[in-house]
């Protein structure tokens, strides 16, 4: 079985598992039966406000895009016998996929968020902008045309750069 099969694989078992997850915090968000329930309730529909936003979604499917790049790196490094310069040229060769996946950014990210809407329509969501304001300081507050245009440069950009450096 090919790696890729795999690790399409386990994205499928994990989208299950998600899934269910979203189902048990609904569940769980409802709950006020219990003592000190009220306060497990309200957590758990904190918790599942956010893994249903967008930056959630597009931010899940960076992060499988990446672990997908650098699997077989991870795979070679925790083998028996490595050799050091053998080990040191597959890091400079996953560096460099790094980087040319950074480069080519707009056609990458393309990919990534067609991947991101089609999650968020699976559970019955849709992507869509934060609000942003004229003076924003604690997070992104960028001017985009377009979803994809904001969380490319939101999230995918600082993630990419901050890997590779």
């Amino acid at each position: 079985m090919s790696l890729r099969r795999c690790v399409k694989q386990d994205g499928l078992k994990s989208m299950m598992l998600f899934k269910h997850l979203t189902h048990s915090l609904a569940s769980l968000s409802y709950w006020k039966h219990f003592e000190s329930s009220e306060s497990r309730g309200s957590n758990a529909f904190s918790f599942l406000h956010a893994i249903q936003s967008s930056g959630f979604f597009v931010s899940v499917v960076v992060l499988a895009e990446f672990f997908g790049l650098t699997l077989p790196l991870a795979q070679k490094l925790q083998a028996e016998h490595m050799d050091v310069l053998e080990a040191m040229k597959f890091v400079e060769a996953t560096l460099a996929s790094l980087r040319e996946q950074r480069y080519k950014s707009t056609d990458t990210f393309k990919k990534i968020f067609k991947e991101s809407e089609k999650l968020s329509m699976e559970m019955g969501t849709q992507i869509n902008n934060p609000r942003t304001t004229n003076l924003q300081k604690n997070r992104s507050n960028f001017n985009s045309q377009t979803f994809e245009e904001y969380y490319r440069t939101a999230v995918y950009l600082p993630f990419m750069d901050f890997i590779i450096n």
